[in-house]
């Protein structure tokens, strides 16, 4: 039986433990686009400008980033305060 990410971000006690949760599902399955976008999310929510600014530059370059996922990317730069960074993702 195989453990899927919900089970786990459902037991975590905070965001923070959330983010580890997340970062660990991405070393199985980097390019999957839920835990993407859920990464994105927590970086915001814990007010962690930087790390949502590189995030992003990696996404730029990645071939597998859908639309979505880059306009997400975007705004969340744009409420970060990074709007330089945000005008680059948005294209």
């Amino acid at each position: 039986m195989s453990a899927q990410p919900q089970e786990f971000l459902g037991a975590a006690a905070n965001d923070q433990d959330r983010l580890t949760v997340v970062r660990r599902f991405l070393e199985l399955a980097p390019h999957d686009s839920r835990l993407r976008r859920q990464l994105l999310a927590l970086l915001e929510a814990l007010n962690l400008p930087a790390e949502v600014i590189e995030l992003s530059r990696q996404l730029r370059s990645d071939p597998f980033a859908d639309a979505l996922w880059l306009a997400d990317a975007a705004s969340a730069l744009h409420r970060v305060g990074a709007d330089l960074e945000a005008h680059r993702t948005f294209g």
